[in-house]
Order: structure tokens, then C-alpha cells, then sequence
């Protein structure tokens, strides 16, 4: 499903005594193919942890979402920011 998602728990949260690495509280998934699937999204996952995500209202009849390109620089390059840090 496209949209924006929201990240409703991730067991690796400071408040919970994790280290914090996430998804900054949402995730976008984008009108990029992937294993069979119209959309995709780029998630980072904490390590031995849990990310629970909750999806976008479905939309209206016969409206469609496209990804907006801005959106999809701005995860881009919070992804490749991401993977540089490792």
C-alpha cells in the first residue's frame, strides 16, 4: 500500500532503553516495484529489535497516490545518510 506510514513501536526507542535507531516516527512507501509488489519502502530496522507500522487511510475511490519526487529524494538520501553512518 503507498502512502505515508506511521511507526507505532519500536521495541529499540530511547524510552524504552534502546539505542534509538528507527524510522524517525514514519516511513514512505513509494510506487517503486519490488518482488512481485507495486510499492516498496526503505526501513531501518534496529538490531535484535522490533518495528511495528501502521498503514495509511485507504484512499478514496478512484483517487490515486503517486510518489511525489521530492518525497522520494528526501528518503533517499536519509537512507544512503543512514548507511554511510555504518
Amino acid at each position: 500500500m503507498p502512502g505515508d506510514w506511521t511507526e507505532i513501536a519500536n521495541s529499540d526507542a530511547a524510552e524504552y532503553g534502546g539505542s534509538g535507531v528507527g524510522n524517525r516516527g514514519r516511513a514512505v512507501a513509494l510506487a517503486v516495484p519490488a518482488h512481485g509488489r507495486p510499492h516498496s519502502i526503505a526501513l531501518t530496522l534496529p538490531p535484535l529489535g522490533a518495528v511495528f507500522l501502521k498503514p495509511p487511510p485507504p484512499e478514496e475511490e478512484g483517487e490515486i497516490l503517486e510518489a511525489d519526487a521530492e518525497v522520494a529524494d528526501d528518503v533517499l538520501a536519509e537512507t544512503e545518510s543512514a548507511l554511510a553512518e555504518d
